[in-house]
C-alpha cells in the first residue's frame, strides 16, 4: 500500500505520490485551529478553514488531525465544528481527527462533529506519572480511559494517544 504522509501547515503540494488510486492513503497530520503550530512557529489553519479542507480535499487527504495548540478564545466545540463543516462541505469524505488533550471533555462534543478525539495528554515513556498538564505514563492513560470508555462509539473514536508503548524506553 502506498502512502502519503503530510507534515506540518499544508505547503500547497499534491500527495508523491498522487493518490491515484484507492491504494493510496493520504495523511495530513497537523491542520491547526490556532494561528501557529504547536513547534516551530509555522503558520497554523486558524482562519483559514476553508482554504486548508478545500486543499486537503484537492491532493486526496484520507485523514486530517486538527491540533489545538495556540487555541482562540472560541469553545473547542466551534472552532473543530467550522472545520468539520468546511471537510464535509468538499464532498470528500475524510476521516477528521481533533487532537483536544481531552481538557474540555471531548466525549461529550466531539462525536458530533469528528470522527476521533484525542481523549487526554500526551502518552510519555512512563508507567505512571499524571500531573494533568504535561502527559500522561501508560496506567494513567489506562485509567482515564476506564473512566470515559463507554462514550467511544463508531464515527466518535476516543484516541488516548498510546504509541509510545513498545518504544524501549519505558521506565
Amino acid at each position: 500500500m502506498q502512502s502519503c504522509l503530510f507534515v506540518g501547515q499544508p505547503a500547497r503540494r499534491r500527495c508523491d505520490p498522487p493518490p491515484t488510486s484507492p491504494a493510496c492513503f493520504c495523511l495530513s497530520s497537523a491542520s491547526l485551529q490556532g494561528p501557529t503550530t504547536c513547534k516551530y512557529n509555522r503558520t497554523g489553519s486558524g482562519g483559514h478553514y476553508q482554504q486548508d479542507a478545500a486543499w486537503f480535499a484537492a491532493v486526496g487527504a484520507d485523514y486530517v488531525k486538527m491540533d489545538n495548540c495556540h487555541a482562540p478564545a472560541e469553545a473547542p466545540p466551534v472552532y473543530y465544528g467550522n472545520m468539520s463543516a468546511y471537510l464535509n462541505a468538499t464532498g470528500r469524505p475524510m476521516w477528521f481527527a481533533a487532537c483536544e488533550w481531552g481538557y474540555d471533555d471531548p466525549w461529550f462534543w466531539a462525536p458530533a462533529v469528528t470522527q476521533s478525539y484525542r481523549s487526554g495528554p500526551d502518552h510519555l515513556p512512563i508507567w505512571s506519572f499524571n500531573d494533568g498538564i504535561g502527559g500522561q505514563g501508560v496506567l494513567d492513560i489506562i485509567e482515564q480511559q476506564a473512566a470515559v470508555n463507554n462514550y467511544s462509539a463508531p464515527f466518535g473514536w476516543s484516541d488516548p494517544d498510546f504509541l509510545e508503548t513498545g518504544t524501549g524506553l519505558l521506565r
